[in-house]
């Protein structure tokens, strides 16, 4: 159950972030790309022309068109490119967040290379706090490739792998100390539910905490769960030292007495996790993420248990695309999608083949839907060290 924190609203070229608002802000890039199908030498730089591309919104993809009517389809290289009007402020940091590309995205700012991901499913996220021009013009170009390539996963199957940014793009202001948002795109907080009955809940959470200051900086980090009233049920806190410019996890134990268990299509009963680094009074950093307290077991012979009772699990495979649209779903396809699962009394769904995107996992946990959720590895492998490394780091984004 992982969640970005802030949500706001969306589709600004030019963006003006208030800090004084804010510990954190979210902003959505989903308008102002252009696109390009195949490949452009020199389409990273800022003083390309990009006069005559296709203006796209995002979530986008190619491949579809050919695939729902039986053709070949293509399968190489496209660019994105996209203005960012921002200036960096100080004491601010600043964060790119892909939540996929299919099928390797090679990102770059001002002509410079931010970074590559390999695998078509995971999010990724990368700073560019250090990388932003002073005068608050900037060239964001994305190459987003679905080639095959002999490390990354699937190799083959019954499904096809289109290209492009077909799930959100997020710009994320942060202040000098967060959570780390580049851990894999995670939140930077986990919440490990290492014992869980009917009569307490504990849970140890690791928080990757990042500074990008030079200085050594006193917190104080303050963990709570909050019941679905929003009353605080559970807290803890400790003081600590962040050292300077370095990520560093730092553990807390919260114990919670009598935990209202979320117990799947009957009671889907969440709790509200809150990791908050604070300055005295002040909120430097949040994280807020759903949390579902329930503990479960499978037996060979007599089947899968949900908190001490047999869970009989009927359901059906979900893949991720549309007629028309390709992986480039919106979120009311996906509630659609929810919707028709428990119009068929479902209490499973097998996420197939791969990463479902973290807006749908988040629909099961609300609806009490239990998750089979899998990598891409179908048929076959590579015996290359390449293809484990990939195939390890897809596993680390899901």
């Amino acid at each position: 159950m992982k969640r970005t924190l802030v949500w706001l609203c969306a589709g600004f070229t030019c963006m003006t972030l208030n800090s004084t608002l804010f510990a954190r802000e979210d902003l959505n890039l989903d308008s102002g790309w252009r696109f390009k199908l195949g490949d452009v030498p020199g389409a990273e730089r800022p003083d390309f022309s990009d006069t005559d591309w296709q203006t796209v919104t995002l979530p986008h993809n190619w491949g579809w068109e050919q695939a729902q009517i039986g053709e070949n389809y293509y399968r190489g290289p496209g660019w994105y490119r996209r203005e960012l009007d921002l200036a960096p402020k100080p004491g601010r940091r600043y964060f790119l967040r892909f939540e996929a590309a299919g099928s390797v995205a090679d990102v770059y700012l001002n002509g410079k290379r931010l970074g590559e991901h390999r695998g078509a499913f995971g999010a990724f996220c990368f700073e560019i706090t250090r990388d932003l021009s002073a005068g608050g013009t900037n060239l964001l170009a994305v190459r987003a490739s679905n080639a095959p390539e002999h490390d990354v996963a699937p190799l083959s199957g019954d499904f096809d792998v289109y290209g492009g940014l077909y799930r959100p793009v997020h710009l994320i202001e942060t202040r000098e100390e967060c959570f780390s948002l580049t851990d894999h795109a995670s939140p930077g907080v986990a919440w490990l539910q290492t014992s869980v009955t009917p009569t307490q809940a504990v849970i140890d959470v690791t928080a990757q905490i990042s500074n990008g200051t030079t200085n050594r900086r006193p917190l104080t980090i303050v963990a709570s769960v909050l019941d679905a009233a929003g009353r605080r049920v559970a807290d803890t806190g400790q003081s600590v030292q962040l050292a300077p410019a370095v990520t560093a996890p730092y553990w807390l134990r919260v114990t919670l007495p009598n935990p209202h268990l979320w117990n799947g299509r009957e009671d889907p009963y969440l709790y509200q996790a809150v990791i908050e680094l604070r300055s005295g009074d002040e909120v430097v950093d949040s994280v807020e993420q759903p949390l579902g307290l329930r503990f479960y077991s499978v037996d060979p012979d007599r089947g899968f248990f949900l908190n001490g009772r047999p869970y009989h699990l009927h359901g059906v495979n979900r893949h991720q695309d549309r007629w028309n649209k390709g992986w480039a779903i919106s979120e009311a396809d996906q509630d659609e999608d929810l919707r028709l699962i428990l119009e068929m009394g479902c209490t499973v769904v097998r996420c197939a083949h791969y990463e479902h995107s973290d807006y749908f996992y988040s629909l099961c946990d609300k609806a009490g839907l239990l998750v089979w959720a899998e990598l891409c590895q179908v048929n076959e492998i590579d015996p290359s060290p390449a293809f484990a490394e990939t195939s390890r780091n897809q596993l680390l984004d899901l």
